[in-house]
């Protein structure tokens, strides 16, 4: 991912974070209802919400800039091109 885009290691886990991992919160304020986006940390993560955000960030790899990643025990044979 760092080759096809050309950020750095923290760019890309900042991109990732926002992109994967904002949550949206409802406020009531005097002028009314608005919506507000924040980030968690991953390191703040649970298990289950941690293995949900790494599968958005394959998602959003292999859509948004054509690179796959696969699964920690996946087997995909010699020469398999990552870049779709």
């Amino acid at each position: 991912m760092l080759r096809k885009t050309g950020y750095s290691k923290e760019e890309m886990h900042g991109v990732l974070k926002h992109e994967c991992n904002l949550k949206t919160k409802v406020l009531e304020t005097k002028k009314g209802i608005c919506e507000v986006g924040f980030v968690r940390s991953t390191a703040e993560l649970e298990t289950g919400e941690f293995e949900d955000y790494l599968r958005r960030c394959r998602e959003w790899s292999a859509i948004t800039i054509g690179v796959y990643i696969p699964l920690p025990n996946e087997c995909l044979g010699e020469g398999f091109d990552f870049n779709l």
